[in-house]
C-alpha cells in the first residue's frame, strides 16, 4: 500500500539484504585477524547488530526490520537472542504486534513468520539450540491465533520430530529436554494451584 500513497523507504529493501548478508560474511571471518583494521570481526559484527536491534522500540520499526531478522540472527545470534528475550519479559513490547493476525489473508502480511525462521536457523548452532528452543516455548505460551501454518508449535514440533529432527540435537538431547520442560510445566502449574 505504501507505493500506491506515495511512501516509500529510504533504502532499498535489496540493499539492507546485501549489508545483512555483508554483516554474515564478515562475521565469518572470526578466525582472521586485523581485517580492515578490525581487532575482531565477531566483535564487530555484534556491536553493529547489537545496536541496530536496540534502537527498535515501536511496531512499526518491528515490521520495518522484521524481514532482516533471520539474516541479523545469523550474523549475530547473541544479539538476536538477547534482544528477543528482553522483548519476550516485557508484556507491554512493541515486539508482540509483530504476532498481530493480518486482516486480510491475501493483501496482509505476517511479520512473525521472520522471528520464527531466525530462531529455527539458530536451533542448527549448538550453543544457541537451548535458547532457541525456549523462545520458541515461551512465544507459544501466548497462544495467539495464527492463520498461517507457520507458528511456533510446528517450528518445535519439527525440532522434536522423532523420524525427522530439525535441530542440532541428539536424540538424548531431546528427550531430556523435553522432559525439563514438562518438569516445569508441572512445578508452574503446582504453584498456580496453591
Amino acid at each position: 500500500m505504501a507505493p500506491i500513497l506515495g511512501k516509500g523507504a529510504k533504502y532499498s529493501s535489496v540493499l539492507k539484504e546485501s549489508l545483512a548478508i555483508d554483516l554474515i560474511l564478515l562475521s565469518e571471518q572470526k578466525d582472521r585477524e586485523n581485517i580492515c583494521n578490525i581487532d575482531s570481526a565477531e566483535y564487530y559484527v555484534d556491536h553493529i547488530v547489537t545496536e541496530i536491534l536496540a534502537s527498535i522500540k515501536t511496531w512499526q520499526q518491528w515490521n520495518s526490520i522484521a524481514e532482516l531478522l533471520p539474516s541479523l540472527a545469523e550474523a549475530s545470534p547473541n544479539s538476536y537472542l538477547k534482544k528477543i528475550e528482553a522483548e519476550i519479559e516485557d508484556p507491554e513490547s512493541q515486539f508482540w504486534q509483530l504476532f498481530r493476525p493480518a486482516k486480510d489473508l491475501f493483501t496482509g502480511r505476517s511479520y512473525y513468520t521472520n522471528v520464527l525462521w531466525a530462531l529455527e536457523k539458530l536451533v542448527w548452532f549448538d550453543d544457541y539450540v537451548i535458547r532457541a528452543i525456549e523462545l520458541l516455548a515461551k512465544i507459544n505460551e501466548k497462544q495467539f491465533q495464527y492463520k498461517l501454518a507457520n507458528t511456533p508449535i510446528n517450528s518445535l514440533y519439527s525440532i522434536f520430530c522423532v523420524w525427522y529432527p530439525q535441530s542440532c540435537l541428539s536424540c538424548d538431547q531431546r528427550i531430556k529436554l523435553i522432559q525439563k520442560n514438562f518438569q516445569r510445566l508441572s512445578e508452574d502449574r503446582e504453584r498456580t494451584n496453591c
